[in-house]
């Protein structure tokens, strides 16, 4: 609007377009929180706001879908859920973290880098950790660390064995890429 005939033929990307998306199969609509935002702040919402709030929408239906607020719990709800918001799809997708992977690998080869990534996915653990620190929330402290094959394999440490099985019985047994 502000360019008027200046922006004929001009094509630009855009995070969030508050029109744009058919109506959410979570949370609220686009128009609901624009008006909701505007009313609060007494200005137009911007794609950062709608972002965040649309975050916050996915994290209470993982919440409900969880019934808990364990990490693996609310990792499991947010793996199985695809779903839109007013933001657009929210899909974890494992095809993307394994090309990210690949490409964490690839830089650190190159590159001759240490890498150090904080994570709780398990699948990106086993394929790039060289080495890895397991930290107790409990006790604040480091319990273990190694390389997380070794530590699945012969950890005495029931956190540390919980967190490498998914709390699985005979979790030395599991497949890990």
């Amino acid at each position: 609007e502000e360019v008027g005939d200046l922006a004929e033929g001009v094509i630009g990307p855009s995070q969030w377009e508050p029109a744009v998306h058919d109506p959410p199969h979570t949370g609220p609509t686009a128009a609901w929180f624009c008006a909701e935002f505007e009313r609060r702040f007494h200005r137009r919402p911007g794609y950062p706001a709608a972002q965040a709030f649309a975050l916050g929408v996915v994290i209470m239906e993982c919440l409900r879908r969880a019934g808990s607020l364990e990490d693996e719990a609310l990792l499991s709800a947010a793996r199985g859920l695809d779903t839109t918001t007013l933001y657009g799809r929210f899909l974890l997708d494992p095809v993307t973290s394994r090309l990210l992977d690949d490409l964490i690998l690839e830089l650190r080869d190159s590159l001759g880098a240490t890498v150090v990534v904080v994570t709780h996915e398990l699948a990106s653990i086993f394929a790039i950790g060289d080495d890895s620190v397991f930290l107790d929330a409990e006790t604040r402290t480091g319990i273990a660390h190694g390389a997380p094959r070794d530590l699945l394999a012969h950890s005495t440490n029931p956190k540390v064995r919980r967190f490498l099985t998914r709390g699985a019985e005979n979790g030395a047994e599991r497949n890990h890429g």
